[in-house]
């Protein structure tokens, strides 16, 4: 762990001392100098870093959070880290953040791990028609990336996901490509989830989805239907589909044929085929609006904790991306200067996260003393603590009967 640690105090001296000759802080726009959350409303959007290889290639993610959260600026950090790991592209972060909430700022925090900030703009919808769920009005903003002219293509990550193996061969793709559709893991859907898209930046079709937005009556199923059918009914190109094992939902791990083959043809036992685009990493309940739909790509370890009968296990220690996830994360707030707070510091303490060995965190088994062969069920520790709140008030509380 010594090790660990003394390696990572170097890469921090290291990146801090080079990342200010990869970024232009004169063309960068907004200068960011209000506290806490500030949407942007004018500004153009900076010309950022080309990457390594002199392409204007990039990375793009939305990190849009309520005035006092830091919800989703949280969840792009082991998304950068994993970046400056695999790729050799930047990544940009649209984002109304300014200040961490322990008053680190955010945009030198983030061009430590190689990705730079622009401003997010909200984006107000012609009509009133609702999306399914009110969370898409948010995600819609993402269309502004066609805005970012300065770059050739852009390859757009959700904000709920993590980059597992290099995927910087897409930019040598021609054409739109992304994710498909298959929450339940049906495999070979043949319809868009805007998860992860490969793009082309362009103020005109930026308007002309506005455009097709504002005139299509049935379009309640978020940006990605409205992409999808912009460019195949407009522009007549359809958005193409990457292979399953390219791109998932994590709940659907395993499940995407293999390329490790015996010499007999059938697949190599085990999990071989880990995607390299894993969106959310899935949880209990399994719903689409769920709370716990991305329990392991968070460090809000309240909803990792599962009882099951009567003792504590963290599920995220059975989740094949758990520790990857949670390993970034800590890497990317250490580089960041942002590892002293107490909600990432418990996070990142080992004896915290494995064994809840500290103060603050709740001890966890790592044994099968709960009998994996019984088919008793358990509840996450929130669920758990509503139950209990929700028994107590039907005793009538102070004794009393309920009526």
């Amino acid at each position: 762990m010594e090790a660990e640690n003394a390696e990572l105090k170097r890469q921090v001296r290291l990146l801090r001392e080079s990342s200010s000759g990869r970024y232009d802080s004169g063309n960068a726009g907004h200068s960011h100098k209000t506290s806490g959350n500030a949407l942007a409303t004018t500004g153009d959007s900076g010309i950022l870093s080309p990457g390594r290889r002199g392409k204007r290639f990039a990375y793009v993610t939305l990190a849009y959070d309520e005035p006092g959260s830091t919800k989703y600026l949280w969840s792009i950090l082991p998304i950068a880290r994993a970046l400056q790991k695999l790729s050799s592209f930047p990544l940009i972060v649209l984002t109304n953040s300014t200040y961490f909430s322990d008053g680190t700022p955010v945009e030198p925090a983030l061009r430590v791990l190689n990705a730079y900030v622009v401003p997010v703009h909200k984006i107000t919808r012609q009509k009133k028609t609702k999306f399914a769920f009110s969370s898409w009005n948010v995600a819609f903003w993402k269309l502004q990336i066609w805005n970012l002219t300065q770059y050739e293509k852009l390859i757009w990550l959700d904000s709920d996901s993590i980059i597992y193996r290099g995927m910087d061969w897409l930019f040598t793709r021609n054409g739109m490509w992304a994710q498909r559709d298959d929450w339940f893991c049906k495999l070979h859907q043949p319809k868009v989830c805007s998860g992860i898209m490969l793009l082309y930046p362009n103020i005109s079709d930026y308007e002309g989805m506005l455009a097709f937005d504002a005139k299509s009556p049935n379009l309640n199923h978020g940006d990605q239907q409205l992409i999808s059918e912009y460019f195949s009914k407009v522009r007549g190109t359809k958005v193409q589909l990457l292979d399953d094992v390219d791109a998932s939902f994590g709940q659907c791990l395993g499940r995407a044929p293999s390329p490790y083959r015996n010499s007999d043809g059938s697949a190599v036992r085990g999990i071989w085929s880990t995607p390299s685009f894993v969106h959310k990493s899935g949880g209990w309940g399994d719903t689409d609006n769920n709370a716990y739909n991305n329990v392991c790509f968070s460090h809000n370890m309240s909803r990792q904790y599962y009882i099951l009968a009567g003792l504590t296990i963290n599920v995220c220690h059975y989740h094949p991306l758990g520790a990857y996830w949670r390993a970034l994360f800590c890497e990317a707030t250490a580089l960041a200067g942002v590892a002293g707070l107490y909600e990432v510091a418990a996070f990142c303490s080992d004896d915290c996260w494995y064994l809840g060995g500290e103060m603050g965190c709740r001890p966890v088994t790592t044994s099968s003393d709960y009998n994996p062969m019984s088919s008793l069920s358990g509840m996450p520790e929130p669920e758990m603590e509503l139950a209990l709140d929700v028994a107590a008030g039907s005793s009538g509380g102070g004794g009393e009967l309920a009526e």
